[in-house]
């Protein structure tokens, strides 16, 4: 009895996607690179700080570039975490928009720590990301994401 050819098609279909799924090893070990190459950055580390081993200048490259939309995104509460990063020392004032007054006024807010807080700096970094900041801002993200660096 021979195997119908649709069903042997289907079969190395089949396959040759179980041949593509990534290692579980390799995944996790990237997942691990990328997490101490951004745990630096936040914690204000340096590329040197990274053992040798687990140096990826893309990785770090990466980092610096996309770390301060992480905070803006954090500070602006689209991603959780933005309480255990303050208490941790993380110093959001390297995300564009957002400046010494508004951390402090954050940290010193009377209100209800439950009630929902729209910081100051939302409406000045959406503005920077709309390219819209005034040119002559130095914080203005629109000139430093023209693309990530490259350290050689």
């Amino acid at each position: 009895m021979e195997i119908p050819k649709h069903l042997k098609a289907r079969l190395a279909q089949l396959e040759a996607r179980v041949a593509s799924l990534p290692d579980p090893k390799a995944e996790r070990e990237w997942k691990r690179l990328v997490s101490v190459h951004y745990t630096t950055w936040l914690d204000e580390g340096s590329f040197e700080d990274i053992s040798e081993e687990d140096r990826d200048r893309e990785l770090w490259g990466r980092a610096c570039y996309y770390g301060p939309i992480l905070l803006a995104v954090i500070w602006s509460g689209g991603q959780p975490g933005r309480e255990a990063l303050l208490a941790s020392g993380v110093d959001f004032t390297r995300a564009a928009g957002i400046d010494e007054d508004d951390v402090r006024a954050y940290l010193n807010r009377t209100s209800d720590p439950n009630t929902p807080h729209k910081p100051r700096g939302s409406l000045s970094l959406y503005k920077a990301r709309r390219g819209k900041a005034s040119l002559g801002d130095s914080r203005s993200t629109t000139a430093r994401r023209s693309r990530p660096p490259v350290f050689e």
